[in-house]
């Protein structure tokens, strides 16, 4: 959930929730390119399977098996 700080006349989330949603949605499009194989998924992120696999549990975006 992002959280706005209160600036005078500005309605920008803070950079960490910033990063955390696009990192989110980096993840996602992924999936949806790989058509939900996480392997592939992760090499098109540039990351471990691994830690794809951790990213998915930080972002609740792992199915319960």
């Amino acid at each position: 959930t992002l959280i706005a700080r209160q600036v005078p006349g500005a309605h920008v989330a803070p950079l960490e929730d910033q990063i955390l949603s696009a990192e989110k949605r980096a993840i996602e499009q992924s999936l949806e390119a790989a058509k939900d194989n996480r392997s592939k998924a992760a090499r098109l992120l540039g990351i471990s399977r691994q830690t794809l696999y951790k990213k998915l549990r930080e972002h609740a975006l792992l199915a319960a098996d």
